[in-house]
């Protein structure tokens, strides 16, 4: 079995608590985090499920995302999910993670603006993505500048809702 590795991050200028790494599927574990924010809880998914280049790695990957949409289900906190999931949003597998957790991507509503590069130099796909749940607002998203990556970042605005 390859060894698992974990090249995520959250960067926060609040205190991040309850981080750990977590295996939601088979294949690269997610790192886990919650921020409070105007004293609600907002629990933070970074995730990068397996690339999907072989028959075993595609199952892998959906199986990821099966067991990332019932993970996020049970969580009570706003939940924001992000990373590069080796997808885009018109795949079957990654509409059912979603509607399986409830959430919406960030995207909708800004255009498809795709963020990692092909072979085809000029052909850019979506893969990268943020998704929250319903009671979180998007004011904003867009894509961020060349950074040097063979991705370029995306960029959220959200606004967490006031804790009643």
């Amino acid at each position: 079995m390859p060894e698992k590795s974990l090249n995520l991050q959250i960067y926060s200028k609040l205190p991040v608590e309850n981080t750990q790494i977590k295996s939601l599927g088979e294949g690269r574990p997610a790192l886990l985090a919650d921020v409070t924010i105007q004293g609600k809880v907002v629990s933070i998914i970074a995730t990068h499920p397996n690339i999907p280049t072989r028959n075993s790695s595609f199952k892998q990957r959906n199986q990821q995302f099966k067991a990332i949409g019932d993970y996020v289900r049970e969580i009570k906190n706003p939940v924001v999910l992000l990373g590069d999931l080796n997808t885009t949003m018109w795949s079957p597998f990654y509409q059912k993670m979603v509607d399986n957790a409830g959430l919406i991507n960030t995207r909708q509503g800004f255009g498809i603006l795709p963020t990692w590069k092909t072979p085809i130099p000029w052909v850019y796909i979506p893969l990268d993505h943020c998704l929250v749940s319903p009671e979180i607002q998007v004011k904003n998203f867009r894509r961020g500048r060349d950074v040097g990556s063979d991705h370029r970042p995306v960029i959220a605005d959200i606004v967490i809702p006031k804790k009643p």
